[in-house]
């Protein structure tokens, strides 16, 4: 997945002209900025059947993606590959089960 995320999503002039491209932090921060949007959407949902609207499963699940694309995308700027991905997620899991 993380290929396909640094395929597909570019970082340039032209789809960000407002972002300062020759700072190395802008992209962590505008990916954060699209994160944050994922998990309130996310909680809008969970807001609004909380007060008795029928929750937003297509709403929720599409924001879901969102967040994970976005935190695919995090990684891919940290030049962390799939191995290198999952040697993580197996030290957290060790740790959460120690």
């Amino acid at each position: 997945m993380i290929a396909k995320i640094r395929d597909t999503w570019k970082w340039d002039a032209k789809r960000y002209p407002k972002v300062d491209l020759a700072d190395p932090t802008a992209a962590r921060q505008h990916v954060l900025l699209h994160a944050l949007k994922a998990v309130g959407a996310m909680a809008a949902c969970q807001e609004r059947y909380d007060h008795g609207v029928p929750f937003g499963s297509e709403e929720h699940r599409a924001a879901s993606v969102k967040l994970l694309v976005n935190a695919l995308q995090m990684l891919a700027l940290e030049n962390m590959g799939e191995d290198e991905i999952c040697r993580e997620i197996d030290k957290l899991l060790a740790a959460s089960n120690a």
